[in-house]
This record gives structure tokens, C-alpha cells and sequence, in this order.
């Protein structure tokens, strides 16, 4: 989608710096991790007229292209300034986020014209340095991309939100405060955030594409429960942390124990030393989730299918 965007900017030459007819552009830049780039590159080439020509000149910059474009210092040696000449010559710039760091003297001289930021989670960080070389490029506008734009604390989306409209949520240090779960107007802030962002309206600033309204044929989701009871040994840990706990009044020692109790949970050697050098047979035995997952892999290597699998 948003290289169907992209390419119906170049077209309608909006802005006017990306037009067929010019030499020298304000060209796009797409940032995304580095194992991402090979996937933009097969993208264009495979849903685009003549392998992605309307994004013609267009370069994956990394590696052997990107010091290809590297001036040599008063030493003859690569430096760390890139040939901004020449990679105005190209209408798509692709790259990797260390690569925008470690070259940002050349990158900020760059006026940019469409400035995509793939997994935007990448900059959720507010005060690292790669969120804020992103948010001091030169550029007519921006796009973040990702699937989640709160990934650890509602915190995230003010250095996302920063990058696509500067000044939208105000300042960092007003955001932090607004949010703070010791703040008593939390919810009510939490609220005047939706409104800001337009949340649900047509001109949203956070725009969710779920599955089965982007792609069809999927076949419908089911969820299978499988309930698998604790073994004695995790029994016995779970009432002792909870022993504990009772013990205990401050309000990290609830984080705590629900940090350990998800670790017996998962497997009690998650919350010992003990866990290293030992049989196959013998992490099965301590816990049944482990061995009914096992069991549940085993029959579909059986079926010959494919499994996706998350833990915690």
C-alpha cells in the first residue's frame, strides 16, 4: 500500500520534485531494518510495471552501493560523507536505520521529499540517536509503518506521532507527565490523545489495516484452547511465591510476582539456575505444557504443515 502511494505521488507529481521529466529530485527515502530491505526491493519489482521502472533511479543503499557513494578524505581513504550530488540523481533512496545514523551529516543535507520509516517501532525511543536523526530530516512529509506503534508504554507513540507531524502531541516532557499512571487526570488525557489523533475519524493520523479487510481468501481464524494442568514440582513454587508476595506491600512486588509466576508457568527451571546441561526427557517431565507442545509439533510435522510459534 504504500508503495501504490508512492507510486501515485511520482505520477501525479505531487510533490512536483518527484516529476518524470527531472534529472534532480527531492527523492523518497524508505528506512527499514536491514533484514527488511531485500523485501522493498522484491516488492516493487513484483507488483510494478517493468520490475518498478516508475521508481527509476532507484537504489538499495547499502553495502557495496553505499560506498560506491562514499567520498574519500584529503587521505584517499572512504569517508564518512556520501556524494549528495549523485544520490539526488535517484527518485527512491532504500536503506537501514544505522546506515541514516552513521551517515546523518550527509543525510541532513538531503531535502527529501516522502520520508518512510518502516517497523516505526524503531524509533519509539524518544532521546536515542537514531529517533532523533529521523525526526531532523529534511522532508515535505513523512509515513510510519508499523504493526506496533505501542510496544512496551503508551510513551512510544509520542516519538512515532513526532516524526509524522512534529508538535502534534506538544512537547515530551508534557506527554510524559499527561500519561503517567500517577497523574489523576490519566484517562481524561488518555482521551483529549484519541481526540488529537482523530482516532476513528477519515482523517486519522493512525490508520489500522486488519486482514480481512486487505486480504481475501483467508480462511476463518479459530482459537483452540489447550489446558494443561501444572505438575507438582510447579505447584509447589507457585504457593511459595505467593507466600511471598503476601509478605511483601510495595508496588513492585506485584510486577514481580507476576514476572515469576509466568516463568512457572512457562517451565520451572525458567525460575532457577538449573535449567542448563540437562536431558531432553528431563525438561518434558517437568512440565506438561512443554510436552503437550512438543506432542502438538510432532503431529504436524506428521501432517506436513507449517506452524508459527510465539511464547512468552
Amino acid at each position: 500500500q504504500v508503495l501504490v502511494f508512492l507510486a501515485w505521488c511520482i505520477e501525479s507529481a505531487l510533490p512536483d520534485c518527484l516529476g518524470k521529466d527531472i534529472e534532480v529530485f527531492e527523492p523518497i527515502l524508505i528506512v527499514s531494518p536491514l533484514i527488511l530491505l531485500p523485501v522493498w526491493e522484491k516488492e516493487l519489482r513484483k507488483f510494478f510495471n517493468a520490475s518498478g521502472s516508475i521508481f527509476q533511479r532507484y537504489i538499495p543503499l547499502h553495502a557495496e552501493s553505499l560506498n560506491r557513494l562514499r567520498l574519500d578524505d584529503a587521505g584517499g581513504r572512504k569517508s564518512k560523507a556520501l556524494d549528495i550530488d549523485e544520490l539526488r540523481r535517484y527518485r527512491l533512496v532504500i536503506t537501514n536505520y544505522d546506515t541514516v545514523k552513521n551517515y546523518f551529516s550527509s543525510f541532513s543535507k538531503v531535502p527529501w521529499s516522502v520520508v518512510v520509516a518502516d517497523e516505526a517501532q524503531e524509533i519509539k525511543e524518544a532521546e536515542t540517536t537514531i529517533s532523533e536523526c529521523m525526526r531532523s530530516l529534511t522532508r515535505r512529509f513523512s509515513i510510519a509503518v508499523t504493526g506496533t506503534p505501542v510496544e512496551n508504554k503508551l510513551l512510544d507513540i509520542w516519538s512515532i506521532l513526532e516524526f509524522v507531524q512534529p508538535k502534534l502531541l506538544g512537547d515530551y516532557k508534557t506527554f510524559k507527565k499527561s500519561i503517567d499512571s500517577k497523574n489523576v487526570r490519566v484517562i481524561e488525557n488518555t482521551n483529549a490523545l484519541k481526540k488529537a489523533l482523530q482516532y476513528s475519524s477519515s482523517s486519522t493520523y493512525v490508520l489500522r489495516r486488519l486482514k480481512d479487510l486487505s486480504l481475501d481468501g483467508l480462511p476463518k481464524k479459530r482459537i483452540i484452547a489447550r489446558i494443561t494442568p501444572l505438575t507438582e514440582e510447579q505447584q509447589l513454587a507457585h504457593a511459595e511465591v505467593m507466600q511471598e508476595f503476601r509478605a511483601k506491600t510495595s508496588e513492585r512486588s506485584h510486577f514481580a510476582c507476576i514476572q515469576r509466576l509466568l516463568k512457572i508457568y512457562q517451565h520451572i527451571a525458567l525460575d532457577s539456575a538449573d535449567y542448563l546441561d540437562k536431558e531432553a526427557s528431563e525438561y518434558l517431565r517437568r512440565s506438561y505444557k512443554l510436552a503437550d507442545c512438543i506432542n502438538l509439533l510432532r503431529e504436524i510435522k506428521r501432517r506436513r504443515e507449517k506452524v508459527l510459534l510465539f511464547t512468552r
